[in-house]
């Protein structure tokens, strides 16, 4: 429903919380395999501690920044026109 319409149905707010959902959970495996991806070198890799602590501090950044922008991403195509049975894009 739009906002001026009235309270939204109870579909409608189901579908809002599976895009939610659906959004965060995306965005969390993203990030895991953004960071396993960035701190491999490190996790693996026989380097100093300081170069360590540099890969596992720019694959922590690296990885919450795609969690940022996943969820985002997701969430705002989470509109809805009335029905219950529109997906974001």
């Amino acid at each position: 429903m739009n906002a001026m319409s009235g309270p939204r149905t109870q579909a409608d707010r189901d579908a809002v919380t599976v895009e939610i959902m659906f959004a965060v959970v995306t965005g969390a495996l993203l990030a895991a395999l953004l960071f396993f991806v960035c701190a491999s070198p490190a996790l693996f890799g026989d380097l100093g501690r300081a170069a360590e602590k540099t890969w596992l501090k720019g694959a922590a950044i690296t990885a919450t920044v795609g969690f940022a922008a996943r969820s985002s991403r997701s969430c705002g195509g989470c509109r809805t026109s009335g029905t219950a049975d529109v997906l974001p894009r």
